[in-house]
């Protein structure tokens, strides 16, 4: 999105620094790219805002129109023009609660997945017999490797089992 220009001051009325740029969203933080001059075309990243951080957007503004992105670093100004509040939810605020929406729910994922790797970590792999050809099969293997089966029991219960058949045979 094209914009005229920026405030990072904190403070709409005490505009400090305004310069024109590009506000972009990328899928873990939005990026301000301020031009480097009046006349020049190039642009350098100024502001990095990270998705997870923001803690609200609001727009506001009767004649001079602003959005304020608030984040752990403190609050962002930009300067639009005019915008209706359709095209702010449309255009703005709504890209961007999704993208930090999908992010939330990648890093839970990632989280989710850490912890249920490191339970299995913590799970001491023992050995255990295959009920079908009594192979002896690792406690953390979905199938048995000679047979295919999926069903096991534990090691003890086959020894107990073995010696049973033993002494009543005797």
């Amino acid at each position: 999105m094209k914009h005229n220009e920026q405030v990072a001051t904190g403070k709409y009325d005490t505009v400090k620094d305004t310069n024109s740029g590009f506000l972009v969203l990328t899928s873990d933080r939005l990026i301000w790219f301020e031009r480097q001059g009046i006349m020049s075309r190039q642009v350098r990243p100024a502001v990095y805002i990270d998705l997870l951080e923001i803690g609200g957007i609001v727009k506001g503004g009767s004649l001079a129109h602003w959005v304020s992105i608030a984040d752990s670093q403190g609050e962002h100004l930009f300067h639009f023009g005019r915008m209706s509040d359709e095209d702010f939810t449309a255009k703005l605020r709504g890209p961007i609660v999704q993208a930090a929406y999908r992010l939330r729910q990648k890093h839970d994922a990632q989280r989710i997945e850490q912890v249920k790797a490191e339970e299995r970590a913590k799970t001491a792999v023992q050995m255990v017999t295959c009920k079908y050809c009594e192979a002896k099969v690792a406690s953390d293997k979905e199938r048995c490797w000679r047979c295919g089966a999926s069903d096991f029991k534990p090691l003890n219960e086959a020894g107990d089992s073995k010696h049973l058949t033993e002494s009543s045979s005797q």
